[in-house]
């Protein structure tokens, strides 16, 4: 069949059907072509967006990690370390068998102990931070046992200081002498763990 078999209104209807498949063509490819190129584009920016927030995640969960391991080891730490502090409720007692026990180490003995003005963590107010423990010592002996003393409060407790020393010199004994320490403790604490 030709074209010029064709009546004039069946001609027409061919060239309508032609030109209808042609946009047909046209419209399929468009949307075959450049749709699914932008939702494939769009998709792939939203899964290296997704991407990069779980990797932004990992991180946190990874210091998290890292923090909550920290702070699981600073707690045992400063577990060990409550041992060396005098307890709250017998803080004297606490402390005179210590420094008695290193007096001894190093072959002194204590003419006294007493405490400086240390309030109690009822009578300090609730927002107040609690104050180091102090304890007044005082002791005759010579150079070479106060060293020794010393030498033995700090070197078996990493927790006390010496805050002051005092020595006076006696002129009926010159090779003992009056002798008045302050050693401190940091206040007491309590070790709080978060929850998970």
């Amino acid at each position: 069949m030709t074209w010029d078999a064709l009546t004039k209104k069946q001609q027409q209807i061919v060239a309508g059907v032609g030109v209808l498949v042609v946009l047909q063509i046209i419209a399929l490819g468009y949307f075959m072509l450049k749709t699914p190129g932008n939702s494939a584009t769009s998709a792939r920016e939203e899964l290296h967006e997704l991407q990069r927030k779980i990797g932004e995640a990992k991180d946190i969960l990874q210091r998290r990690t890292l923090v909550a391991d920290n702070l699981a080891l600073s707690c045992t730490q400063l577990e060990e370390l409550s041992v060396f502090t005098p307890t709250v409720f017998d803080r004297y007692a606490w402390a005179y068998e210590y420094i008695s026990r290193r007096a001894s180490d190093a072959g002194i003995d204590i003419d006294g102990l007493e405490e400086m003005g240390n309030q109690s963590a009822s009578a300090q107010g609730e927002n107040e931070q609690p104050n180091p423990y102090e304890i007044s010592i005082s002791t005759h002996c010579g150079y070479n046992e106060l060293v020794k003393f010393l030498w033995h409060l700090e070197g078996k407790n990493p927790l006390i200081v010496v805050k002051e020393l005092m020595v006076n010199a006696s002129t009926e004994d010159p090779w003992n002498h009056t002798v008045r320490i302050v050693v401190q403790w940091p206040p007491p604490f309590e070790i709080e763990t978060a929850d998970d």
